[in-house]
């Protein structure tokens, strides 16, 4: 949760008619997440009771939670393996962090995977590149091996069976979510 005063409305010392708080709730599962927000809704709406405000509290959707494919993992995993030792493979990182591929893996299999060669913080002007040859270069050559691999082995490919139903689901109770 990283919460932000976006009109803060009024001066100091002076309690204003409105102050508007935007946050956002991070979850490694789409029950934990709504488990979550109801939480954080209950005590936004108890904290306003308790100063004697009145509380307004609008619910948009964001990114799902990133599940991703324990089978496709293993493809690139061996790919992988063809250009590095096995130590110097991280696996199994669970991230709080949140984007489109979240929503993209609620549907199909899906995997994020990256190399190292990077310095800097991520999202900020002191990322940078320092190892262009493996951020680059060796990342094509896994995702080229991990597409030749589903190509030629059907049995690697991996699908949804529930993905009609599981896509009305996101399409009605997700993107609506109010």
């Amino acid at each position: 949760m990283a919460p932000v005063i976006t009109e803060p409305g009024g001066t100091v010392n002076i309690t204003p008619d409105k102050t508007v708080l935007e946050t956002y709730i991070r979850a490694n599962d789409v029950d934990s997440l709504y488990e979550a927000a109801k939480k954080v809704d209950h005590l936004i709406s108890c904290c306003g009771s308790a100063l004697g405000l009145s509380v307004e509290i609008e619910n948009t959707p964001g990114y799902m939670p990133l599940q991703q494919s324990a089978a496709l993992n293993e493809v690139i995993h061996d790919n992988m393996r063809l250009l590095c030792e096995e130590d110097d493979i991280v696996k199994g990182v669970i991230s709080g962090a949140s984007g489109d591929v979240g929503d993209l893996s609620y549907l199909l299999p899906t995997v994020q995977m990256g190399f190292s060669g990077v310095t800097g913080s991520f999202h900020s002007d002191e990322f940078t590149i320092t190892d262009e040859e493996n951020c680059y270069i060796n990342t094509s050559k896994v995702l080229g091996g991990t597409i030749l691999d589903l190509l030629q082995n059907p049995q690697l490919q991996v699908t949804n069976p529930h993905y009609y139903k599981m896509k009305e689901d996101y399409l009605k109770k997700w993107l609506m979510f109010k």
